[in-house]
């Protein structure tokens, strides 16, 4: 070994195992509370981001309900009250103005209050004094929850005249001498669907007056067509 080897070893300082083992646990305590720290941290930013989601909804709320809010149309938009109803049992004051859904549920209750519906088909109303003054109704008239509104836009249109009814509330059906003039019989060629979905069209078919005859083996007589 060279003099500079034995120098260099003499000069290199010399740990004990008691000082290494000391700056381990230095070492681990600061590690340990780093990481106390570093969950600490993290529980408040969790804390943070929620905060500003919650303020940032509230924000984005208030913004909505400071935006101009639209009218309501149709019916619930709100109109002059029906002369009808500010009678007894309805009471509106005339000229006010009230949405016609609100009108209709009134009625709606006092059907059901009277138990005006008819038990085998509740769709059918059997109308008492008040409902027949309210729409103008007649004795050969009926009511019924289809044809319900057109009754209720003739309060406001102010027109009862029989010939010039709502399409809706009533229809008249082709009259029997209508079809009286037909001689013939045909089956228009219709279009259905199948259980499968699959289109079927039938080809039209044309009854004769008088129907061929029929040979003794079954097979049709064609002395008719020869003729023609």
């Amino acid at each position: 070994m060279s003099d500079n080897t034995i120098n260099m070893e003499i000069k290199a300082p010399t740990r004990t195992t008691k000082e290494i083992q000391v700056d381990i646990e230095t070492v681990t305590t600061e590690q340990t509370l780093n990481n106390r720290n570093l969950k600490v941290l993290c529980k408040e930013l969790e804390k943070a981001i929620k905060i500003e989601v919650k303020e940032a909804s509230k924000r984005k709320k208030t913004a909505k309900d400071s935006d101009t809010k639209r009218d309501p149309s149709g019916f619930n938009a709100a109109q002059p009250v029906p002369i009808e109803f500010c009678e007894e049992p309805w009471n509106f004051k005339i000229d006010e103005e009230v949405p016609r859904t609100k009108l209709t549920k009134d009625v709606y209750d006092y059907i059901k209050k009277q138990n005006l519906q008819d038990p085998k088909d509740r769709r059918r109303i059997f109308a008492d004094d008040v409902i027949k003054k309210l729409f103008h109704l007649k004795d050969s008239d009926e009511l019924h929850f289809n044809n319900f509104q057109a009754y209720m836009k003739r309060l406001y249109v102010r027109n009862f005249d029989e010939n010039n009814d709502d399409s809706s509330v009533g229809s008249t059906s082709a009259s029997e001498s209508d079809m009286s003039d037909v001689s013939d019989v045909e089956i228009k060629s219709t279009k259905g669907k199948t259980k499968k979905g699959k289109k079927v069209e039938t080809a039209p078919i044309t009854i004769p007056d008088t129907p061929a005859k029929k040979s003794k083996k079954g097979k049709k007589s064609t002395t008719a067509n020869q003729n023609l």
